[in-house]
């Protein structure tokens, strides 16, 4: 069983800072912004993370999106960590809408690590085949961050 699953089902930490998921379900905006350790285990990718190296062991597989997908747990709370940060971001889920233009422009319009957790967010959407919510918020971002940014390349690729 993948390290992420047993994190969704609350069965283990994040190997930083020792965060269970119904902890970082209750972070608020604060938290959010300031601790980098949860983002790996709450948006797990096929690559490990370069800047947190320690933050997980193993890339997230497609056999580990597929079992998490046969967990209706598991899929509800991935489903609120995703929305979550989207509206940590100023972005409705349901929508795909900004809903707060300034937080949207503080969080994701500058390159900061804002950017790149929407770069994990966006492919852990891919792996998990949810790509209407990942089309949809790739097309809000390219309409509305600047096309010089960096990211902008990741996000496109995607």
């Amino acid at each position: 069983m993948s390290e992420y699953i047993e994190f969704y089902r609350g069965e283990r930490t994040t190997p930083l800072g020792n965060f269970d998921i119904h902890a970082v379900l209750d972070f608020d905006d604060k938290i959010l912004e300031k601790e980098h350790g949860f983002v790996q285990f709450a948006f797990p990718n096929p690559l490990l993370s370069k800047a947190q190296p320690d933050a997980a062991s193993e890339p997230f597989t497609s056999e580990a999106a597929q079992e998490m997908l046969q967990d209706a747990v598991v899929v509800a709370r991935a489903k609120q960590m995703v929305s979550k940060m989207l509206k940590f971001w100023g972005i409705d889920g349901e929508t795909v809408s900004i809903t707060n233009q300034p937080r949207f422009n503080a969080k994701l319009r500058r390159a900061n690590h804002n950017q790149l957790r929407m770069t994990r967010v966006l492919i852990f959407l891919k792996c998990m085949g949810w790509t209407e919510l990942m089309n949809g918020l790739r097309g809000l971002l390219v309409a509305n961050v600047p096309h010089g940014m960096r990211a902008m390349r990741f996000w496109n690729k995607v």
